[in-house]
């Protein structure tokens, strides 16, 4: 190392161009830290802890710093000061420069250098400052000699053996640094400015990590606020999809489940469904209601504290703590009001059972293959093949359903008339469950009767027989001398075909006595016979002998038929003629006739309640009977309809599906309040976020209670009832800044008191 003096006019061996060389070599971005500080002109430290003025020899009106041992511990080494006082070099030549007194001396012992750590442990200087000294230490306050072979003996007086990896290696890089000395008036600026931001940036942001632990930027953007409005969003969707729901099941629609388990488990889903419903609408009203009071009480004015009490209780208990509020309260008449939507929330869920239970699993069917039946119609004119006979019918009647004749009145609960449906018949073999599907004929039959006080001509047309009728019929009825019997007359007119009835031992009527009882006279009116096409399912053991009809039901209509020639000539058939009269006997003691089984709730008497509902449904059996009998018949192929096992079709019956839409259009009209809730959140521009969860949780609620001045007097509420404890909470606050963080641009106090004191959130700043 040579010993010449180097020019002081020459470059900082620390200027930003060789900073930044020697730390791209190093590859350190602590190489850089630690010698910003140093390349940057250092306090005296001998000068300054002795109280004495520092002094630039640049410039020569310098003010003069705090001693080191009086100043504040972030100030030591967060000191922006430091870029304005210039220090010493050291390590090259052993050449030293004090920058307190601006003398420059050569000292090839090294003895004059100062223990800057002695001084620093003297004035008790904090390890932080102390570690800032000791840098500052080895810039200026320790000389380099020859004998210390440019700082590699490490003993305190080389400037910089802290900074490398080993002395000689240092001495190298000082030596070359030493040949490129340049420009040092503008790299001080430089680096002055990189030190400051460096070390402002590091200590504001570990310093607000280590004070605030807890804190956090309160941002809120579009996407933030959608996303606490998600229950409204999810409440709205789910009912309006329910409701196009109900009217889809309403007209009926096809699931892929097999009819067991659509019928026993499609209620309980519905159900289900209704309440899941219910509960969402409820979640998104609460959200709306926290998200109204929360801009409420983030308002310039504030609000009252016990909205967060109304919102934070259950759906039942919102009425009692709006009901309990002071008198004086400026939200009870509010509340007290809005809790009413959250009631009628809770009592539609009554309702939802009723709509479950509406709902009705049908089977599935669909046509496959034909099976060989025979069909009637009308073609050419009416013959009489003389079979089958009405005594054979009320034998059949026995084993025949109600189904099988068509839709009857005996068989339905809320209909005043009977449609009697003719199919095909089937001449081939068919399994059990099987359908046809072939042409067919419809014709509606409804029935009155009154009670006649005697079976003679006057009797007859007082209750309006026609008069031409009541002595024939009166000559047919009396033969069966108050029997189990009936005589009958058809009349056709023009539009409709009747058929007028005398029942002869039914005592359904009374009467003086036994020998002289009042006979139930009945008018049946046949009408609107057309054609149609029908299903017909069958029922068998597995033997031909046994297949036997289960029920018929009707797929569409045709054209209308012949009613006066070809209906008339089939019941006359029939019964024998135009005036006729039909024993029927007890085919066993106690039991009436099975033609008079549909009368009857017990197959033991006729019931008069249902004497005209059972007429109809004897004559459908009669005049199918009779279709048989005079009809023309062809022989051709029935498609062959199957039941498909994977699907059943659901359908909610009228009044289920009534009540349902009633459900859900209330809901709907409550989710789209608690959307509306959210509008003055998305109008404000300032976040409110704290105020929202302040309204909702709990927690929260009690942290920020217990942190805030206005609630004084808790102390003496420990045993105090709940609504006591809300009118002492009942007060108007606003939630927002502090105003004493207010001009700070990075960190804010969330706090909770009077308006006044208060003022709005920023968004984008940092919070605890």
């Amino acid at each position: 190392m040579s010993d010449q003096k180097p020019d002081p006019s020459g470059p900082t061996p620390f200027s930003p161009k060789l900073l930044r060389k020697a730390a791209s070599q190093h590859g350190s971005v602590r190489f850089l830290q630690h010698n910003i500080v140093a390349s940057s002109p250092a306090l005296d430290l001998e000068s300054d802890m002795a109280g004495q003025p520092s002094k630039l020899p640049q410039d020569p009106e310098p003010a003069a710093p705090r001693g080191v041992a009086d100043r504040p511990r972030h100030q030591l080494y967060n000191n922006p000061n430091l870029s304005h006082v210039t220090g010493g070099y050291s390590g090259v030549g052993g050449y030293s420069r004090s920058g307190d007194s601006g003398e420059s001396s050569a000292d090839e012992s090294g003895d004059g250098s100062i223990d800057s750590a002695s001084a620093l442990d003297n004035h008790r200087m904090p390890p932080m400052s102390f570690m800032n000294a000791r840098l500052a230490s080895n810039q200026g306050y320790g000389s380099h000699s020859g004998g210390n072979k440019g700082g590699d003996s490490g003993a305190g007086t080389g400037g910089h053996h802290d900074q490398f990896h080993s002395g000689q290696g240092k001495s190298a890089m000082f030596s070359g640094i030493s040949d490129e000395r340049k420009q040092e008036e503008s790299g001080k600026g430089d680096l002055a400015d990189i030190a400051s931001i460096m070390r402002g940036s590091m200590s504001t942001t570990g310093s607000m990590s280590a004070r605030y632990p807890h804190a956090r930027e309160l941002s809120e953007t579009l996407t933030s606020k959608l996303f606490e409005m998600r229950w409204c969003i999810c409440a709205v969707l789910v009912n309006i999809i329910l409701i196009f729901v109900i009217l889809s099941v309403g007209s009926g629609i096809t699931v892929p489940v097999t009819l067991n388990i659509s019928s026993s488990i499609g209620c309980v889903v519905l159900e289900l469904l209704l309440l899941m419903s219910n509960i969402v609408t409820l979640a998104a009203v609460d959200d709306g209601a926290a998200a109204y009071f929360g801009h409420k009480l983030a308002s310039r004015r504030g609000f009252s504290l016990a909205v967060c009490g109304f919102v934070q209780a259950s759906v039942l208990q919102k009425s009692t703590f709006a009901s309990q509020l002071s008198l004086n309260s400026t939200c009870r008449k509010i509340l007290a009001r809005a809790s009413g939507l959250w009631v009628l929330l809770h009592v539609i869920l009554w309702l939802t059972p009723i709509s479950a239970t509406a709902l009705h699993s049908y089977p599935v069917r669909r046509d496959h293959g034909v099976v060989g039946c025979l069909a009637y119609g009308q073609e050419g004119i009416p013959v009489d093949r003389q079979w089958p006979i009405a005594v054979v019918e009320t034998g059949l009647a026995e084993a025949l359903f109600g189904t099988a004749l068509g839709d009857l009145r005996t068989e339905q609960n809320d209909q005043n008339t009977t449609v009697a449906l003719i199919g095909p018949q089937h001449l081939g073999v068919v399994e059990d469950g099987d359908t046809l599907v072939g042409p067919g004929f419809a014709l509606d039959i409804s029935s009155t009767c009154v009670c006649a006080t005697s079976a003679d001509v006057t009797g007859l047309t007082d209750v309006g027989v026609p008069a031409n009728l009541a002595q024939p019929l009166a000559d047919a009825f009396n033969p069966l001398n108050n029997a189990v019997g009936m005589a009958n007359a058809i009349v056709n007119d023009t539009d409709n075909l009747h058929a007028i009835t005398l029942l002869s031992g039914t005592l359904v009527c009374g009467g003086k006595n036994q020998t002289r009882p009042f006979v139930p006279v009945c008018t049946t009116t046949f009408k609107n016979h057309t054609r149609a096409t029908v299903l017909v399912s069958y029922m068998t053991d597995g033997t031909p002998a046994s297949i036997t009809p289960r029920s018929i039901h009707l797929r569409s209509l045709g054209a209308a038929v012949n009613l006066g020639t070809w209906a008339a000539t089939a019941l006359k058939n029939i019964l024998d003629g135009e005036v006729s009269m039909l024993k029927l006997p007890n085919p066993n003691p106690g039991i009436i006739n099975p033609l008079l089984w549909w009368m009857s709730p017990n197959m033991m008497a006729v019931d008069p309640s249902m004497i005209e509902a059972g007429l109809e449904a004897a004559f459908a059996l009669l005049f199918r009977a009779g279709v048989q009998r005079t009809y023309s018949a062809k022989g051709m192929n029935c498609v062959r309809n199957i039941e498909v096992d994977s699907t059943s079709l659901l359908q909610l019956q009228t009044y289920g599906q009534n009540v349902a839409e009633f459900i859900l259009g209330l809901q709907l009209c409550a989710s789209i309040i608690g959307v509306l809730g959210f509008i003055p959140w998305f109008l404000e521009k300032n976040p409110i976020g704290p105020a929202v969860r302040l309204t909702k949780d709990a927690v929260y609620f009690t942290n920020m209670v217990h942190s805030s001045s206005v609630c004084q007097g808790s102390d003496q509420l420990c045993n105090a009832p709940g609504y006591a404890l809300w009118d002492n909470l009942d007060t108007v606050v606003r939630v927002g800044e502090a105003v004493s963080t207010r001009e700070d641009p990075l960190i804010g106090h969330v706090t909770m008191d009077r308006p006044k004191l208060v003022t709005a959130f920023t968004n984008g700043k940092r919070y605890f």
